[in-house]
């Protein structure tokens, strides 16, 4: 990944002029599709333009900066943390239907199943897609950046919180197949 990161700068440095540059950058985020899929989300948070960056930062990441140190705040254990974002992307992984509604019923759904209050089930899915909890709502987010995103940073909050085990996958995937089966 290293190299191929750095061969895509190459490119980006020597293959494109400016305006080449600033097209693709409109091309890939900086659109008008970006922007009003954004803007409702943001007019209610910002007073002054400067705002929108540290808001929508996130949006245009790949990975986000996230450690253990990130889920500080959780009422639930590190192991806790990593099961529950598991199942979390099992449940997202099987989700055809990509809009807000659906994915917030999914969730909903999968923490009554699992037992875990809403207040305590939500911080830690803001930090993996956004990096923090002080931000867009986590739905309309995932919503947004769409599935591929979503899913490649849950993985990543699951990893940085060290995985689940072999030995506790097993129970885990019994203790996801009962949730849903029972909050279906």
């Amino acid at each position: 990944m290293e190299k191929l990161r750095w061969l895509n700068g190459l490119w980006l440095r020597e293959d494109l002029d400016d305006e080449q540059l600033v097209q693709r950058l409109q091309d890939w985020a900086l659109n008008k599709d970006m922007l009003m899929a954004l803007l409702p989300h943001l007019k209610q948070r910002i007073e002054v333009f400067t705002d929108i960056a540290p808001l929508t930062a996130f949006f245009l990441s790949g990975m986000l900066p996230i450690s253990k140190d990130s889920f500080a705040g959780s009422a639930l254990s590190e192991e806790e943390l990593a099961e529950m974002l598991q199942c979390c992307l099992w449940r997202l992984e099987a989700e055809q239907n990509w809009q807000r509604d659906a994915l917030f019923n999914d969730l909903k759904s999968l923490a009554t199943g699992l037992e875990f209050r809403m207040k305590d089930f939500m911080p830690p899915l803001f930090i993996a897609i956004a990096g923090t909890t002080a931000s867009v709502s986590v739905v309309d987010s995932m919503e947004i950046l769409g599935p591929d995103i979503s899913r490649a940073r849950l993985r990543h909050a699951v990893e940085v919180l060290g995985g689940v085990g072999k030995k506790r996958l097993k129970k885990l995937e019994k203790r996801y197949q009962t949730a849903l089966s029972s909050h279906s």
